[in-house]
């Protein structure tokens, strides 16, 4: 059986500051459709069979937790599926840890009133990624079922409670296209997100776990020659307008550099000053932090 010391990181210099920026990646269709169905009648079996799985809730959403992990076929194919688990890996290091709880949230809709904005609890709010929040649907959750939809940047956002939010500018929905039956979203912790309101019967399935770092950050994803610190885009150009555009810069740079190991040797000048967009005529950039030389930046 595969094991997490197997798994390669899949991620790219550009694509791991990418996560940084939005807090959020998405992988679409990559757990094999024979799986999806797999996930879905072994749930609809066990929760028959087994009641005091179910862990109620205040809507007609429903939580199940469930024994999967004692199931190697989902261990495999789910939990260390190769681009899911390889991008886990770019992310949380070697070593990772696997999930210790599998829950489904289970929606029979149609549910006329969407959830609020959230972030799950016990959250910490920081520039580390010591862990990682994943949903994965083994069907396809169309708009009319009511997907979940994330809001881009926020999990720089220091906000406490955000229930009280309504539509926002920017929210992404984890639903086809983009996301088709057997899509994984792997997103930080912090960021915000929501169930949005369903106007099909049904039921809707969005099965939820994290996984664990277990060794310190090291830019050991997969590094591509060509990219610079100094002149890699930090800007996020299709963010929400929650707060000044710099500030988004400042904190993907930071939680880049806390990924790459080198969070002791991370500094904003101000201004316009790196990481900001704000570049000279001649392409030149101010305030880098001065004492990474130039093999180090590089990889």
């Amino acid at each position: 059986m595969k094991k997490v010391s197997d798994i390669r990181p899949t991620l790219t210099d550009s694509q791991v500051l990418d996560f940084c920026k939005k807090g959020y990646l998405v992988l679409p269709a990559v757990v094999p459709e024979d799986i999806n169905r797999r996930v879905v009648e072994y749930t609809n079996e066990i929760v028959l069979e087994r009641p005091s799985l179910k862990i109620p809730r205040r809507s007609k959403e429903v939580e199940f937790h469930l024994p999967l992990l004692e199931e190697e076929w989902f261990v495999e194919h789910v939990l260390l599926n190769d681009e899911a688990a390889g991008a886990v890996r770019s992310l949380l290091g070697k070593e990772f840890t696997l999930p210790i709880l599998i829950s489904d949230h289970r929606a029979e809709t149609p549910m006329p009133k969407q959830g609020g904005w959230h972030r799950d609890g016990n959250y910490v709010h920081n520039k580390k990624l010591n862990y990682v929040e994943v949903f994965y649907h083994p069907e396809d959750v169309p708009v009319e079922k009511g997907p979940t939809e994330v809001l881009p940047g926020s999990h720089h956002l220091a906000s406490a409670p955000v229930g009280h939010y309504g539509g926002l500018k920017g929210g992404v929905r984890f639903a086809p296209p983009d996301a088709p039956a057997g899509s994984i979203l792997i997103m930080s912790y912090n960021l915000w997100h929501r169930r949005t309101l369903s106007t099909a019967s049904g039921f809707r399935h969005l099965f939820r776990y994290n996984y664990w770092r277990t060794t310190m950050p090291v830019r050991d994803w997969i590094i591509e020659p060509d990219f610079d610190l100094r002149t890699a885009s930090y800007e996020f150009f299709d963010r929400p307008t929650t707060r000044p555009p710099t500030r988004d810069c400042n904190d993907a740079a930071e939680m880049f550099f806390w990924l790459s190991g080198m969070h002791d040797q991370f500094a904003v000048m101000g201004g316009q000053c790196w990481p900001s967009p704000h570049i000279g005529l001649e392409g030149e950039v101010q305030g880098f932090p001065g004492d990474i030389t130039d093999e180090r930046v590089r990889g």
